[in-house]
């Protein structure tokens, strides 16, 4: 049986350090509900201390252009601070119907370290 790769990158500037930036992601990723309900109705912490390496959260999701509201859970399995990134494995959910696995990863960049970081 053949498995397929895909990668969406996603590239966006923020108004703020790369270090709060980063910090903000690992430290209140929960709180994303309150920032843009309409896409994240809910996030709940159900294993960890939401900050560390093992943590579980349940989140409540929606896609853009739709109105059914999904979940997904989510394992954190890197955390490394010194390239301010974070790799979460979506080992549960709605998304199963279509993916076997997704993971996600979370990198900050400050501007003008071009993408060759990424990719080490």
């Amino acid at each position: 049986m053949a498995t397929e790769t895909s990668k969406l990158e996603i590239v966006k500037e923020v108004k703020c350090s790369p270090h709060k930036f980063y910090e903000m992601i690992k430290y209140t990723l929960h709180h994303l509900p309150t920032v843009c309900p309409e896409l994240v109705p809910g996030a709940d912490i159900i294993e960890g201390d939401g900050e560390s390496v093992g943590t579980v959260r349940l989140w409540k999701y929606v896609i853009p252009g739709t109105t059914e509201i999904l979940e997904a859970k989510e394992k954190t399995k890197v955390i490394d601070d010194e390239n301010m990134l974070i790799v979460l494995d979506i080992c549960e959910g709605d998304h199963t119907n279509h993916y076997a696995q997704v993971v996600e990863k979370i990198q900050i960049i400050p501007k003008g370290w071009g993408l060759s970081k990424m990719d080490s």
